[in-house]
């Protein structure tokens, strides 16, 4: 469980899976995985970790360091397939959420994108 606004996490996913499909060939792969805040695997304490990776085009590091910044859509043919706001507004949602996003990612082998999302503080059993 995370504490989060259904409608922004929606935001978030249907971006991040939408740019791995955009950009990953037909046969290729793309991969969710999700971590609980145990704080093991690298995940935060008090945080959920959903990781979505693509085998796809990846990015150089300008296009990572540009990602979140509005109207940027990357070096590639299938860039010119949006209008540059989806990441950015990925960005704004996850600060909003108070999370953080980190990206794994290099031209030609793929991108991985980690959205680290506070957890449901657990309430204690009242009798």
């Amino acid at each position: 469980m995370v504490h989060a606004d259904p409608g922004i996490t929606t935001l978030i996913w249907s971006n991040i899976l939408g740019n791995a499909l955009k950009y990953t060939e037909p046969g290729g792969h793309v991969s969710v995985r999700q971590r609980s805040a145990q704080g093991a695997g690298g995940t935060q304490p008090g945080m959920v970790s959903v990781e979505i990776s693509d085998d796809g085009c990846g990015m150089t590091a300008d296009g990572i360091a540009h990602m979140f910044d509005k109207f940027y859509r990357g070096d590639t043919p299938r860039a010119s397939q949006g209008n540059g706001l989806g990441m950015a507004m990925v960005g704004r949602a996850v600060d909003l959420s108070r999370g953080f996003i980190d990206v794994d990612s290099a031209k030609g082998k793929g991108t991985t994108i980690t959205v680290h999302i506070p957890a449901a503080k657990r309430r204690a059993n009242v009798h």
